[in-house]
């Protein structure tokens, strides 16, 4: 199986203050590179491994994973690893830096 491995410096998505207090606001990231890569045509595995974005940490990554766009586990994650699958198939891979 193919793979398709972004790494880069952020993620696809940021986060910000829910206008209603009920959590964090996810949208996807401004750019070129979130834009061009969500076009991405493949049969094969789609992994972003980027740092995560301000208000992400490793305790509220299970809520947010399950709240992006097109949530669904990821076959690494029923291997007990930390993958998600959102935004245009990707599996986002955070990386939390302190």
């Amino acid at each position: 199986m193919s793979r398709w491995i972004t790494v880069a410096n952020r993620l696809p998505f940021t986060l910000s203050a829910s206008s209603d207090s009920t959590g964090e606001k996810i949208s996807a990231s401004a750019g070129g590179l979130v834009s061009s890569l969500n076009g991405v045509k493949t049969k094969g595995e789609k992994i972003w491994i980027g740092s995560a974005p301000n208000g992400l940490t490793p305790e509220n990554w299970p809520r947010i994973r399950g709240q992006l766009p097109g949530a669904s586990p990821s076959r690494s994650e029923h291997a007990g690893h930390a993958g998600h699958t959102g935004h245009a198939g990707w599996r986002h891979h955070p990386v939390f830096i302190p």
